[in-house]
């Protein structure tokens, strides 16, 4: 096993352990006290990721936007935040972002625990890559058969679609949200530090009413 750190804006955010078990992961997250640590396990590699400002800014505003469709069209939601997602036949582990059951919210109601076996990956998901994980996910969401992926890169903002063959397609609109061009999210998140988030928040709201009048 070796170990390979990689830095942003000076600080270590990112820590890679190369040549690990499935059975060293699975170990780690269930004895894990630091619960903020995001921790990504594919192919013998291990990523731990402690979040910074960077990619919780982002993060939250999207959450928000998620948030406020769904009161407003009266829609159903469970938010699932960073909970963890693996896979024992696929050897593949995460925490999302950000992540939501929508089509499947009846489904997923006050559930504690999540067996893929059984239970259905989230219908949404939110990925912020603003400092650029060692391990590109979409193909552990797509291996997870997750619907839809917002991605993040810090200036754009994509909406990644599951296909009929198992891969991400960029999609101008959103599955969960078919009324919804989500790249226009972007205009709103750029909006902030010039005007406070409760100000973005209306002007959202304002546009996102127009589009359904």
């Amino acid at each position: 096993m070796t170990l390979a750190t990689k830095h942003s804006d000076r600080q270590v955010d990112h820590f890679l352990l190369r040549d690990t078990t499935w059975r060293l992961y699975r170990a780690f997250i269930e004895e894990m006290v630091d619960r903020t640590v995001r921790v990504t396990y594919l192919n013998g590699t291990m990523e731990l990721m402690y979040p910074t400002l960077q990619q919780e800014r982002p993060k939250k505003l999207l959450s928000q936007f998620v948030n406020s469709i769904c009161t407003d069209r009266d829609s159903k939601i469970a938010s699932y935040g960073s909970t963890t997602y693996f896979d024992n036949d696929l050897e593949m582990g995460f925490e999302p972002d950000e992540c939501y059951y929508i089509a499947h919210e009846a489904r997923m109601r006050g559930k504690n625990s999540i067996d893929l076996k059984t239970d259905p990956p989230p219908d949404l998901a939110i990925e912020i890559d603003i400092s650029h994980r060692a391990i590109k996910r979409e193909s552990i969401y797509a291996a997870m058969k997750t619907p839809e992926v917002w991605r993040n890169y810090g200036k754009t903002l994509d909406c990644l679609v599951l296909n009929d063959s198992g891969t991400y397609d960029v999609k101008e609109f959103s599955r969960s949200f078919p009324f919804l061009r989500v790249g226009e999210l972007k205009r709103f998140m750029d909006m902030i530090p010039g005007v406070d988030e409760n100000t973005m928040l209306r002007a959202f709201r304002e546009w996102v009413r127009g589009i359904n009048a």
